[in-house]
């Protein structure tokens, strides 16, 4: 996948963060709302965790060890944290809202501290 592709989906992730965070910042329980922002951007960062190893490998190849070690243990907490959440929404008996919410909060944070960093660390500079 070309460089710009990468960014695509970024911008489309970003999107879904926005509308996470927009849930986040209502006022009150809005479970229902939050778990709609998070249910629609969970399949997203599924779909875009799946192939990133093949997507980021050319644009890491040459590069220190250590970059490459970096998106990698990124990329497990990102889906790590992902799966968490799938199991609070999958439960809502069991897990209060505050729960939900910090994972949320978690989620969004993580995603676009990651995206900003392999924007600008691994991306190319013109893209």
């Amino acid at each position: 996948m070309p460089p710009i592709e990468l960014k695509r989906q970024h911008q489309t992730l970003r999107a879904r963060v926005s509308r996470l965070r927009e849930a986040l910042a209502a006022p009150g329980d809005q479970r229902a709302a939050l778990a709609s922002a998070v249910g629609e951007l969970l399949p997203e960062l599924f779909q875009h965790e799946s192939g990133e190893a093949a997507r980021l490998g050319p644009l890491l190849e040459g590069r220190p060890a250590s970059l490459r070690v970096r998106v990698e243990g990124e990329h497990l907490t990102l889906r790590s944290l992902a799966r968490d959440l799938q199991l609070v929404l999958q439960n809502p008996n069991l897990y209060p809202y505050e729960h939900l919410a910090r994972l949320s909060r978690g989620l969004a944070d993580g995603l676009s501290a990651h995206i900003d960093f392999e924007e600008g660390a691994v991306l190319p500079p013109a893209v």
